[in-house]
Order: C-alpha cells, then structure tokens, then sequence
C-alpha cells in the first residue's frame, strides 16, 4: 500500500506540474478511498493536501478548504499530534527529530500555508483570514529547519501586500 499511495502522490504531482488539475484529482480519488490506516498519516494527509491544491486549480475553494481540514485531521491522531506544529524558541538550533516526525511536522506546516493560500485566492471577505494564517504560520515555523516554507509563505504575505 505506502508503494502505490507514493506512486499516486507522484503521478498527481507531475500532473499539477503539467497544469492538469483533473488528472490530479484522479490519480488521488483511488488512494483516499482507501482505508487510511493503509498508509502512514502523512502520506495521507499529503493526498488530501494535493487533492486541495487540484481543487484550489480549478476554481473550487470550498472544496479545497474541506480537504485541507480532512488533511488537518489525518494528522491529529495521536500517533502524531504531538509532533506537529511545535512552535521553537527563538536563538536556538532545531532539534533533531526522527525521519517520521519530521516528514508529519513538514506536512502539517505545508497544510497550514496551503489554508492561507486558498484564502487568498478565494478574494473578498477571505483577504484578512488568508493574512492571519500566514502571519501564523511565519511566527511559529522554524525557519532553520523548513527554509524553503519560511519564503514561500513571505512571498505568499509580499503578494498580499
């Protein structure tokens, strides 16, 4: 199951990368109909990440936000809930974490700047909740250990400003 769940994750990406959200979609619907204790919470809740970012392509915010929240929860189980989004102090070097907890705390994160992004685009009344979530996930990121979501979520702030 965690070979054909990193098969599909792959084909969905080379997909969006394609700018083909539909296939994307497609390749994912298979993978999350299956029982998720099939695969580890993080390639779970990646699946319904990607499935958001499908979405968010092709117009349905709602849509995205609900598999950003199916997302949220893959990652609140207790297996890893305690992992995640643990805010660091400031001054200090990143602590080192197994492969496992970090792969859930990498994703959690790109879930949370993935919330900000949909808000963003949905426009309107979503501009102050799209800021909020980024401004959130900025101040409690460590940038030392996740540089690369550190400045996509100033660019995501930059484009708001």
């Amino acid at each position: 199951p965690r070979l054909a769940a990193s098969i599909a994750l792959g084909l969905a990406d080379v997909h969006l990368g394609l700018g083909d959200p539909q296939a994307a979609v497609n390749d994912l619907l298979p993978l999350l109909d299956a029982p998720a204790a099939d695969v580890a919470p993080e390639i779970y809740a990646g699946a319904w990440r990607r499935l958001a970012g499908a979405r968010r392509r092709l117009g349905d915010y709602a849509t995205a936000l609900d598999n950003l929240q199916t997302a949220r929860q893959a990652l609140a189980s207790p297996a890893v809930a305690g992992i995640a989004l643990a805010p660091t102090e400031a001054g200090q070097p990143p602590a080192t974490m197994a492969p496992m907890a970090e792969a859930a705390e990498r994703e959690a994160w790109t879930i949370e700047l993935n919330m900000a992004q949909v808000l963003f685009d949905m426009r309107g009344t979503q501009g102050q909740r799209a800021r909020a979530q980024a401004e959130q996930v900025l101040r409690a990121l460590d940038r030392r250990r996740y540089p690369e979501l550190a400045a996509e979520t100033r660019n995501l702030l930059g484009g708001m400003a």
